[in-house]
């Protein structure tokens, strides 16, 4: 599933600075929305809401709740509502990956209605020509999806990107003022 952040719970940190490495090399080849929501994986734990292929327009449109916010002033957490959109999509693969593996014998199945975003990893399924400008290089992210036990990946290379929260005014001006913060939301 994921090319460099593969890892199992042995090599969980040597896996998790390969790709830090991969990505602070090639972050000037990576989309800024790409970087600044995905690099730190700002969606984890997020519910997708609602997803729609459009074949004619090659692009993937999902709604997903961030659940990774939080008031600084009570450190009460809240869920905002995105919208992803991915545009001129080169190749889009979903394919089953495992089931998940509850250790508690919890059957976690019936507790989990809607498919939830896990990790993503950015960039590792292209590669980056460095004569082409910013605006012509594809772009590719993995997402890794927990749906009922069983772990989905859906694998995009792409031209662009949007993220737009659903309360776009109030979303930046509560982050501006620092009122909250968003976790994995990367700015730099």
């Amino acid at each position: 599933m994921f090319k460099i952040r593969s890892y199992s719970s042995e090599n969980y940190d040597t896996a998790e600075q390969s790709y830090r490495d991969f990505l602070c090399k090639n972050k000037e080849y990576i989309n800024s929305v790409l970087w600044k929501y995905f690099s730190y994986d700002f969606f984890h734990d997020g519910e997708i809401l609602n997803y729609n292929f459009d074949v004619n327009r090659q692009s993937l449109e999902i709604q997903i709740s961030a659940p990774n916010i939080v008031f600084k002033d009570n450190q009460d957490y809240i869920s905002t509502k995105f919208t992803i959109k991915f545009h001129e999509i080169k190749n889009i693969t979903w394919k089953y990956y495992c089931d998940m593996d509850c250790d508690d014998g919890i059957d976690m199945s019936p507790m989990i209605c809607s498919p939830i975003y896990l990790y993503s990893e950015i960039g590792s399924i292209v590669s980056f020509n460095i004569n082409e400008e910013d605006d012509d290089l594809e772009q590719s992210i993995i997402i890794q999806i927990l749906r009922g036990i069983e772990v989905w990946s859906l694998s995009i290379i792409f031209m662009d990107i949007d993220v737009i929260p659903d309360e776009a005014l109030t979303f930046e001006y509560l982050i501006q003022q620092q009122i909250i913060e968003a976790i994995g939301l990367n700015n730099t």
